[in-house]
């Protein structure tokens, strides 16, 4: 079931397995619902800040979602509905056909299951006309240049720079605009749950203008930008998985880290979604959390059958780093290097952007939804992490000094990370890996290719990706 350019990279950019942590078991869950209703109630305004009780255990939450994201690289993220009639009552003001009031107290996953199915239910001609602004559909994609096999899925993806402005519009794919802003909401609080600074790995709601962009250091500042340069780039993928045979090995999505800051995910009750363990070279998967399905793709019993579950009245998302998050921190913690000038040979004391596949589902099609958040795209990835540094590094002192009084002789663990392990670095256009370096770090392609994108604006990053992997559309 592992890829031959899982085993061969194992061997190459890892000769043991003592700088990557396990991340074979399930996380813990974070409940963001307190803090969604914040950011839903004022929009991140100021003056409603929480009191000292809830400030508390915000700090505490805080750091067991450090603690996770930087074991794991990702969590699962529970929105209670019952928890707060506030947060019921904002959600169908804003999302009436996410959150009827039809369906208050009833299983909205089941709800949302139904709404995402009829998304890619066929449409007569005369509906074409009628499908989202600038929405893109795809029947099948080719997957990766690697494998070279059709991935069986059918594909809608909207930009959340085309957004409308008329929510009332009846059509089923329209309705992707409402989950997009909604995933957007949850990576903003999740965003502000890890405590980093804002404006720098996501666009907020008010930064359409330039004046809210973060300041820059004096010696990288950036030009003026039109306003289309400063665009968001996030986007939102809605998936139908078919079914194939379990027997054929033919994967929904193939492996690979998303290239963005963060992602969040919502998958229905098939399951499918699988985290790669480097520590110890093997997948695992990242169970539904709305039903009590055994899900067990590799035959071993990886978690504990007694797994959790969410009730019906709580939407719950998949929420990891992305690529450019885990390259920013990594750089903002050499502190042999702050100019940047010269890479060390792996990232150390960063958070993983986590591996992650696909297995096509067997019996019933699987539908999930996928939120890409990006930072502003007129930033470079030098100018995110001169920015982080003097937050971060402040924030780590504060965690060592907690892990000193509360055990002297405790180190703490961090992975240390290869620059091949981020998709971001990789030609993806190529059907052949490659990451051999020859016993030279210099050579490294990921290392050489990350030192050409250091300085450049991640819209001319983002945009030369794309171009990359545009392999055919079925």
């Amino acid at each position: 079931k592992h890829s031959t350019s899982i085993q061969e990279e194992s061997t190459q950019a890892m000769a043991t397995t003592e700088h990557r942590l396990c991340s074979c078991s399930e996380p813990p869950r974070l409940n963001l619902t307190d803090i969604l209703l914040q950011q839903l109630s004022c929009k991140g305004d100021n003056e409603n800040r929480p009191h000292q009780q809830q400030q508390q255990q915000r700090l505490q939450q805080q750091k067991l979602l450090r603690s996770t994201l930087q074991r794991y690289g990702w969590t699962v993220i529970d929105i209670d509905l019952t928890e707060n009639e506030a947060v019921t009552t904002l959600l169908q003001h804003a999302y009436p056909r996410l959150f009827p009031e039809t369906k208050k107290n009833k299983n909205m996953n089941q709800h949302w299951k139904a709404l995402l199915h009829k998304v890619f239910q066929p449409k007569s001609p005369h509906d074409e006309e009628e499908a989202p602004p600038e929405g893109i559909y795809r029947q099948a994609e080719s997957g990766s240049a690697q494998q070279g096999v059709v991935e069986p899925k059918e594909s809608w993806e909207v930009q959340r720079k085309n957004q409308p402005n008329n929510k009332n519009i009846k059509n089923e794919q329209h309705i992707l605009y409402d989950w997009m802003d909604l995933m957007h909401q949850v990576a903003i609080s999740l965003r502000r749950a890890i405590g980093l600074p804002d404006k720098l790995l996501l666009m907020d709601d008010d930064e359409d203008d330039q004046e809210q962009q973060p300041q820059q250091p004096q010696q990288q500042q950036q030009p003026q930008h039109s306003r289309q340069e400063q665009d968001p780039l996030d986007l939102l993928r809605a998936f139908y998985y078919h079914p194939v045979p379990r027997t054929s090995h033919i994967l929904g999505s193939n492996e690979h880290t998303d290239w963005g800051s963060f992602t969040v995910v919502w998958q229905d009750d098939e399951g499918g979604l699988e985290t790669y363990c480097h520590a110890c070279q093997k997948w695992n998967p990242v169970r539904p959390t709305w039903n009590d399905k055994s899900i067990d793709h590799d035959g071993d019993a990886t978690f504990s059958s007694s797994l959790t579950t969410t009730t019906t009245t709580t939407i719950s998302f998949v929420a990891h780093l992305s690529d450019m998050t885990s390259l920013a921190m990594g750089l903002a913690n050499d502190n042999d290097n702050n100019d940047h000038s010269e890479l060390p040979s792996r990232l150390s004391r960063t958070w993983p952007s986590p591996r992650h596949r696909v297995v096509s589902p067997e019996q019933r099609p699987r539908a999930s939804l996928v939120y890409f958040a990006y930072p502003p795209p007129s930033l470079s990835m030098a100018n995110i992490a001169q920015a982080l540094s003097t937050k971060h590094k402040q924030q780590e002192e504060e965690e060592e000094e907690e892990e000193e009084e509360e055990d002297e002789t405790k180190t703490p663990e961090h992975h240390e990370i290869p620059w091949s392990d981020y998709y971001l670095l990789r030609n993806q256009a190529e059907t052949m890996p490659t990451n051999d370096k020859n016993g030279d770090e210099n050579k490294d392609p990921a290392k050489l290719q990350f030192s050409k994108l250091l300085h450049q604006p991640l819209q001319q990053v983002v945009m030369d990706k794309w171009n990359q992997v545009q392999r055919t559309n079925y």
